[in-house]
């Protein structure tokens, strides 16, 4: 099988792939819709219950502790954490001016825009191929199974006429025309 071939191939075993998965994202979906509608006390009460639990553990968290009674309550502890504040401006300076270059970090996506532009000598700028596909692969399918029919027509008018003893010149001919009806009617029957 050529590297065309088995392309192809697997274009149209993604087309199906994706056509299954696609049918069963959708039934998964109709059927979680039916559970929820089904079972939607259920639900309201999990989504209330969740609301009071968040409301109520902002309220806990909200509350001023001092570092030295380490239990306020059972199933509370305190601990000192440290806290780093900084303007990150002022970061950046201390960074370069002290050469912690570690410390540094780059937008890399902003810097390419901007690279793309001012043409630095030490950024190289290249294109290399990416495949893209398309999110509907049933055309494409279609198109190849029709394209696989004609060149099987195609291969098996050459080797019919190979048997009849016609020469190599017809190889060329074979697939530009209807070449079987241009000969013996015998041809075009064991083809078809």
């Amino acid at each position: 099988m050529s590297e065309r071939d088995d392309l192809r191939a697997l274009v149209v075993e993604l087309a199906d792939a994706r056509s299954r998965y696609e049918e069963a994202r959708v039934e998964c979906e109709r059927r979680e819709a039916a559970f929820k509608l089904a079972n939607e006390t259920i639900f309201l009460a999990a989504d209330q219950a969740k609301t009071l639990r968040d409301d109520i553990e902002g309220q806990i968290r909200a509350r001023q502790y001092s570092g030295i009674e380490k239990a306020p309550a059972p199933g509370l502890s305190v601990k000192m954490v440290t806290t780093v504040n900084y303007t990150p401006s002022t970061a950046l300076g201390w960074a370069v001016e002290n050469q912690h270059h570690n410390l540094l970090t780059l937008n890399a996506r902003a810097f390419e825009q901007v690279a793309k532009g001012l043409r630095l000598d030490f950024v190289i700028i290249g294109a290399v191929p990416q495949v893209t596909i398309a999110r509907d692969l049933a055309p494409a399918a279609a198109r190849i199974g029709v394209e696989m029919a004609v060149e099987r027509r195609v291969e098996a008018q050459g080797e019919v006429l190979k048997v009849l003893g016609y020469g190599p010149w017809t190889d060329m001919l074979v697939g530009q025309q209807d070449v079987i009806g241009s000969f013996e009617p015998a041809a075009k029957a064991a083809v078809e």
